[in-house]
């Protein structure tokens, strides 16, 4: 859910900067600018999610781990 809510900000922060530049600076039609800008802000959201997944997936089975040796050290009988 975060890294979802995460790569939404992000997508829509990259939608609102590729609709600003792909306006003002390589002076695109009103149409390419909202296409630049729905493009852009589509795949840059899925990529920041997917980014975001895997960082807090990394960070869960890190601190299972922890928890594990943890719990291994306290009571060494259940250790595998």
């Amino acid at each position: 859910q975060e890294a979802r809510r995460d790569g939404v900000f992000a997508g829509l922060s990259s939608a609102l900067v590729s609709a600003i530049i792909g306006s003002k600076l390589f002076r695109l039609n009103r149409n390419a600018t909202i296409l630049c800008g729905v493009v852009t802000g589509v795949v840059s959201g899925y990529q920041f999610t997917q980014g975001f997944l895997a960082a807090n997936v990394a960070r869960v089975e890190q601190e299972q781990a922890r928890l594990d040796k943890l719990a291994a050290e306290q009571d060494p009988s259940t250790a595998l």
